[in-house]
């Protein structure tokens, strides 16, 4: 860790963890910690669902990072972008829809703003209201990012397996 000299062992203060890059980062509320490991990505031939482009293979993730335990619910959104898009209302904590891609990046940006963090993404190009007929023309993920961001292809399936070798952990 960055704060402990010499060759000591890594400490972090109480509501923080190591960060993998000799850090210590905030334990977020509702955030699990995703080491780094390697998994086989890909489905088997034989699972349930399979599609033809799903060819296993080993990946390797060599920063751990966090991950949302929950979908963003509607009244998340709602508090950090000003609208609710959804179709199914009713329920504040059922999950946002009717968001595009571009409003996810947007969302993201706007939370790493709110948190004092640097956005991740740089958007170019955009018009309208993310949540509202939102487009854009580029985007570029920005170096050394620490704010937040949605997770890699390779990411999200590493969490959603949870070490387990079926189709998600538990299966």
């Amino acid at each position: 860790c960055a704060n402990v000299p010499g060759d000591f062992e890594c400490y972090c203060p109480e509501g923080t963890v190591d960060d993998g890059d000799g850090g210590c980062r905030s334990v977020l509320d509702g955030y699990s910690y995703i080491p780094a490991g390697t998994f086989t990505m890909g489905s088997a031939d034989t699972e349930l669902g399979r599609g033809s482009d799903e060819t296993q293979h080993a990946v390797t993730l060599t920063r751990a990072f966090w991950m949302k335990q929950t979908e963003v619910t509607q009244a998340e959104w709602l508090a950090v972008m000003g609208n609710n898009p959804s179709y199914h209302l009713g329920d504040p904590q059922r999950p946002v829809e009717q968001v595009t891609w571009w409003d996810a990046l947007a969302f993201v940006n706007v939370l790493s703003t709110n948190a004092g963090l640097p956005s991740c993404y740089e958007l170019t190009g955009c018009s309208g209201v993310p949540g509202s007929s939102y487009v854009c023309s580029g985007v570029s993920l920005l170096s050394g990012c620490t704010g937040y961001r949605l997770p890699t292809e390779a990411e999200w399936e590493y969490a959603a397996r949870a070490g387990d070798v079926g189709s998600r952990y538990g299966f």
